[in-house]
């Protein structure tokens, strides 16, 4: 969002080159231009994302072999979350669907990423969250 790039803007100042991307799409041009990057940050947006795979896919061709992805989002758990996702959804209709961690790590290696690390945290409540770290594994030749 607008207003998640302005905070990180002014956390790293000209460190870093910031821009939004609707996971929905391709990249957008400017995205590409500067690929290959080292790292790709993936932060509470794949719960708005129709089809995550399709993302996942998007971040291996745009990294560098050996680039890292790191992905954070609230996760699926519990009997009772599908009616909690409900409530959800009432509150933030952009929201699509939370996947659980297991199905962020699938995801992520049918893009041709390693996982190398999955930290799941309880965030208090309902809220559990996860940190998925991967890796490019190396281009075919």
């Amino acid at each position: 969002s607008t207003a998640m790039l302005a905070q990180a803007a002014q956390r790293v100042g000209d460190q870093a080159q910031l821009m939004t991307w609707n996971l929905n799409d391709p990249p957008p041009a400017a995205l590409v231009t500067l690929a290959p990057l080292d790292i790709i940050l993936c932060t509470n947006v794949l719960h708005y994302v129709t089809n995550p795979q399709h993302a996942m896919k998007y971040f291996a061709q745009l990294l560098t072999p050996g680039g890292t992805v790191l992905v954070s989002d609230y996760i699926r758990h519990g009997w009772w979350w599908p009616l909690f996702e409900g409530i959800i959804h009432l509150a933030d209709q952009a929201h699509h669907r939370t996947l659980t961690a297991s199905a962020i790590e699938r995801i992520t290696t049918q893009a041709a990423l390693t996982v190398t690390k999955t930290l799941t945290i309880s965030a208090g409540g309902p809220w559990h969250g996860v940190l998925v770290m991967a890796t490019l594994r190396e281009r075919a030749s």
